[in-house]
């Protein structure tokens, strides 16, 4: 893990802090694509985000961010292509 600050707002570890909500993000294909199942209205907002680019690249399959308020966030990453679980979230 790298030490990195990041914006309140700005790609998904600041989209996530600001609205409280978990993203759930896939790799689609071999080419990096991605899919972010709790984001798809913000699908724009997340197109450049570098870091979750890097990271399915690296051959990470599903990048999980959950608030963990007051504290911040907690990031998961699997290289498996792991469908999103609420239990897990919880």
């Amino acid at each position: 893990m790298l030490l990195k600050v990041h914006v309140l707002g700005e790609g998904i570890i600041g989209q996530t802090a600001l609205n409280g909500k978990y993203q759930w993000i896939q790799a689609d294909g071999p080419s990096g694509e991605w899919n972010s199942f709790r984001s798809t209205e913000n699908k724009h907002t997340f197109q450049d985000d570098s870091e979750v680019c890097y990271q399915f690249s690296s051959g990470i399959k599903t990048i999980v961010v959950v608030p963990v308020e007051p504290q911040g966030l907690v990031q998961f990453g699997s290289t498996e292509k792991i469908s999103e679980r609420l239990d897990f979230v919880d």
